[in-house]
């Protein structure tokens, strides 16, 4: 770019960037914020095309947002230019911003030279107005997925009380009876006091985590961080909290109903931000992960240290949306689902989703879907789409373009690249590894706040980044079923038996008590103990994460006495109906129509 006037604002901008002691190369990050944002548009005008990006340019977009995070200039909205007498207010612009709608303005007739001399003036106030006006914020930023079950109608299915990676054992419990260990591990009957499906578990909130990136050469200090899950308990802690869930009991499984009106608190009491420490011991990878981010270590109040405030949990809420198969099968309809949170004319616009299917082989299709505008009639239909994809359609390097896609758009919704990273390394196996069928979607920041409200003690600059994980039932899953309803009562206790005492009797009573441990803790498959799987236990397996809430589901909607005989045998039985209670309040559960 050889525009003189472009090249004196810039030159000015590293001068008092200098003068200010800020670093250079976050001066020249700009330039590539630019290609960035005209990536953003390509992608919106063809998400199926490719989008390519080097090291460099994700340090320099990474460096770029740390900057604009921290340096705001609130411009009074009274400021206006003239272009050809049309008078455009100025609203409060990131300096990062400040001269790039300058830089692509086209330099003919039809503007006035007098008219860039102001917008030339304008920019350099933009320019000085943050370095002359108050002291930096605190600046917060927090990842997390919200993840629901949906049947071929669109309906939640209740129940998905599962854990897919389990956490570290420092880590806090609001109680060890609510979350079932994963699908792999030992049968439950063999599992003395195994939690059991909650059938008003409708979403799982799966890791949350809050960073902290102080001011430089700030001390900060006694900080208080709350949290509330508006339909749901918060059930999972690190660093020690004060934990409030209504209905959970403080000993034993006498679990009360999760209603719509059922809000669960935690509060953080954090004595210093930016300590020298990273936190206890592990090597968890659903933890390592998030820690690979420069971020300030945060020190609570009881004196436990990590990089982050982690928190999970269960709700008795809808995802905002819902995919219900049509008669034939081939081709699925969105609906909004934003009731009860939207009002009359409410709207709620999801720019970026991927419908997305990996199959047990690894291979891995996925498809961008276009905007959908939900609003607070359930029954317009705000898109469709195919349910299936062709052969061709599973190329190799398809995860990769995936992985980049939700990259992007994460830092576009405000995470630093590494953050971004630290989201999708720990989810790497759930999301783009484990077989299924499952949408995808950058959830609306009104959505988020609303469902999971967050208050910090002091001013703070926060940008939450939550993924939309909606798993759909699969027909290859509702063959499993089938498979497993259809075999004899005494064909089901035959291969419970063996299961029991060939299998494991001996791994789990005898010398490998260590690995016998690993599997039932869920920290370990149970084929890691060499055992052959009965068919109806491996048809179990194979359902995959949600199989236990997928039976109970399919025995309620078409009983047999099969099914009957492999729920109780297996222990996969929940907890007592919680429907009775919530009738009485008026509250039943979303998923019921």
């Amino acid at each position: 770019m050889n525009n003189p006037i472009i090249q004196e604002v810039r030159d000015a901008r590293e001068a008092l960037a200098a003068r200010f002691d800020y670093d250079l190369h976050r001066i020249i990050a700009d330039a590539m914020a630019r290609q960035s944002q005209q990536r953003t548009v390509n992608r919106h005008a063809n998400p199926n095309q490719r989008v390519q990006r080097t090291d460099g340019e994700a340090l320099a977009e990474q460096e770029q947002s740390r900057m604009a995070e921290h340096i705001i200039c609130p411009l009074f909205p009274f400021v206006r230019i003239g272009f050809q007498n049309e008078h455009v207010p100025v609203k409060p612009l990131l300096i990062s911003q400040a001269w790039m709608p300058l830089s692509r303005m086209p330099m003919n007739s039809h503007i006035p030279k007098c008219s860039w001399m102001v917008a030339v003036g304008l920019t350099s106030l933009l320019i000085l107005c943050p370095l002359a006006g108050g002291k930096e914020e605190l600046v917060v930023h927090e990842w997390g997925t919200f993840t629901s079950l949906q049947d071929e109608d669109g309906l939640a299915v209740g129940g998905v009380n599962s854990d897919d990676e389990p956490v570290p054992k420092f880590v806090h419990y609001l109680s060890e009876w609510l979350l079932l260990t994963p699908i792999g591990a030992a049968p439950r009957i063999l599992v003395q006091g195994a939690p059991r499906c909650h059938p008003d578990v409708t979403m799982r909130l799966e890791t949350p985590v809050i960073y902290f990136h102080p001011p430089k050469q700030t001390d900060l200090s006694h900080l208080d961080v709350r949290v509330e899950f508006r339909g749901g308990w918060l059930t999972q802690f690190y660093p020690d909290a004060e934990a409030v869930a209504p209905g959970v009991p403080p000993q034993g499984s006498s679990f009360g109903p999760i209603l719509n009106s059922t809000i669960g608190t935690l509060a953080w009491k954090i004595r210093r931000v930016g300590v020298n420490e990273t936190g206890p011991d592990t090597k968890e990878h659903v933890w390592i992960s998030p820690r690979a981010v420069e971020a300030a270590s945060i020190q609570t109040e009881k004196e436990e240290v990590e990089k982050f405030l982690f928190y999970r949990g269960v709700g008795h809420i809808n995802a905002p949306l819902r995919l219900a198969r049509s008669k034939d099968g081939g081709s699925f309809d969105i609906r909004s689902e934003i009731r009860p949170w939207a009002k009359a004319n409410d709207t709620l616009e999801i720019d970026r989703l991927w419908l997305v299917d990996i199959r047990r082989d690894g291979a891995l299709a996925f498809r961008p879907l276009p905007p959908v505008i939900l609003t607070s009639d359930v029954r317009k239909v705000a898109a469709t789409t195919a349910s299936t994809f062709e052969a061709k359609e599973f190329a190799p390097n398809n995860l990769e373009q995936l992985r980049d896609l939700l990259r992007g758009e994460l830092v576009n919704e405000g995470l630093f690249a590494d953050e971004a990273d630290a989201l999708l390394n720990t989810w790497e196996l759930s999301y783009f590894k484990s077989p299924g069928l499952r949408l995808f979607f950058i959830v609306p920041r009104p959505w988020t706040d609303h469902y999971l409200p967050l208050e910090i003690s002091v001013p703070a600059n926060v940008k939450r980044a939550m993924v939309g994980r909606i798993e759909l039932i699969k027909p290859e899953q509702r063959a499993l079923l089938q498979k497993i309803a259809s075999q004899s009562v005494s064909d089901i206790q035959a291969e419970q038996k063996r299961l029991y005492d060939i299998h494991l009797a001996d791994a789990l009573r005898g010398t490998n008590r260590e690995q016998s441990g690993r599997v039932a803790s869920g920290e370990a498959p149970l084929s890691s103990l060499g055992a052959t799987m009965p068919k109806s236990y491996q048809a179990y397996l194979d359902l995959g994460r949600f199989g236990n809430a997928l039976v109970l589901d399919e025995q309620r909607r078409r009983p047999t006495d099969g099914l009957r005989q492999f729920i109780q045998g297996h222990g996969l039985h929940g907890y007592p109906p919680s429907l009775v209670a919530a009738a009485k309040q008026g509250d039943l559960p979303l998923g019921k129509r």
